[in-house]
C-alpha cells in the first residue's frame, strides 16, 4: 500500500497562500501534510498536518531529512518534496499514483514543471548545469540526460535515506543538484509523470538590490559547499562569474562580486 506524506517548506508565506498547498490538498487521495516553517514569525497550519517552525531558516535541505526521518517513524513509503510555488492541475495527484501502481520499479517519479510555456523541469543537462526546454517525454529518462528540481518529486522513501537523502551543508540553491549526485550513484532512471504543473522560479524575477543580494549569498554558498561535495568545477565557476556579472550589471553595484571573490556569504 502506497503511503505518501508531503514536505512542505514555506517562507514568509502561510500555507493558505501557498500554490502546492492550496492545489494539492483537496484532490482525491491527497498526501498527508509536513510543513516546515523558515519564516520569522509561526504562522497558522491545517489541522492533522505535523508543523514546524524555524525561524532561523534551516534550508529546505534539512527540512527534506527531517521530513523523511519523521515518515519512517510513522510507516510511510513515499515522500514528495514540495516547496511553496508549485500549482497542480485538478488530476494530478490521481496521475502520481496511477505512475506508482503502474510503474512500481522506479525510486524517483516527477512531473513537468512548466515556467511560462518552458520545461524547467526536468531539464536539459549541458556543462554543469540545467537548461529549460520545449519537450520532455513521458516515462523513463536517463538522469545523466535530465535533471529534475526539488518540487513536485515522488521518492521511495527507503531509497531516499538509502542514498543518503539532501546535503545539509546545501541550504538552498544546489540542493537538488547535491541530492541528484548522490542518486545517479545508486540509480540513473527518472520516471516523467505524465502531468503538467506551473512553477514560479525566484531566479526568474527581477527584485531589489537587496533582496537579489541576499539571494545571491546562498547561491555562493550552496555553489561552494557543492564545489567541496561534486561536480565539474571549471562549469560551475563559469556559471557562478556569469551569474555574478549579469546581477552585477543589472544593479550596477559590486556588491555581487564580493560575495562571489571577498566574502564568505
Amino acid at each position: 500500500m502506497i503511503k505518501v506524506l508531503a514536505i512542505l517548506v514555506l517562507y514568509k508565506r502561510g500555507y493558505q497562500q501557498s500554490n502546492s498547498y492550496i492545489s494539492l490538498a483537496n484532490q482525491n487521495n491527497a498526501p498527508d501534510w509536513f510543513i516546515v516553517d523558515n519564516s520569522p514569525t509561526p504562522q497558522e497550519f491545517p489541522e492533522n498536518s505535523k508543523y514546524l517552525h524555524w525561524p532561523e531558516n534551516r534550508g529546505v535541505s534539512t527540512a527534506y531529512k527531517e521530513g523523511a526521518n519523521w515518515a519512517k517513524i510513522n510507516g510511510y513509503t513515499h515522500i514528495l518534496l514540495l516547496d511553496q510555488d508549485t500549482q497542480f492541475i485538478a488530476n494530478a495527484w490521481q496521475v502520481y499514483l496511477d505512475a506508482v501502481i503502474q510503474q512500481p520499479s522506479y525510486k524517483i517519479y516527477g512531473p513537468k514543471l512548466k515556467c511560462g510555456d518552458k520545461i524547467i523541469s526536468p531539464g536539459k543537462r549541458l556543462l554543469g548545469r540545467t537548461f529549460a526546454t520545449k519537450f520532455i517525454p513521458d516515462g523513463e529518462v536517463s538522469l545523466n540526460n535530465y535533471s529534475p528540481i526539488n518540487s513536485g518529486l515522488l521518492i521511495d522513501l527507503e531509497f531516499y535515506q538509502n542514498v543518503g537523502g539532501h546535503e545539509e551543508s546545501i541550504p538552498l540553491d544546489f540542493s537538488d543538484f547535491a541530492f541528484l549526485s548522490k542518486v545517479r550513484k545508486f540509480n540513473s532512471q527518472l520516471f516523467v509523470i505524465p502531468t503538467i504543473c506551473q512553477h514560479s522560479l525566484s531566479s526568474a524575477t527581477i527584485d531589489s538590490y537587496e533582496t537579489e543580494l541576499a539571494r545571491f549569498r546562498y547561491y555562493v554558498q550552496g555553489y561552494r559547499a557543492f564545489l567541496k561535495m561534486d561536480g565539474v568545477k571549471a562549469s560551475l565557476y563559469f556559471w557562478a562569474l556569469i551569474r555574478m556579472l549579469q546581477l552585477t550589471l543589472r544593479h550596477k553595484k559590486v556588491g555581487f562580486f564580493v560575495v562571489l571573490f571577498l566574502k564568505k556569504p
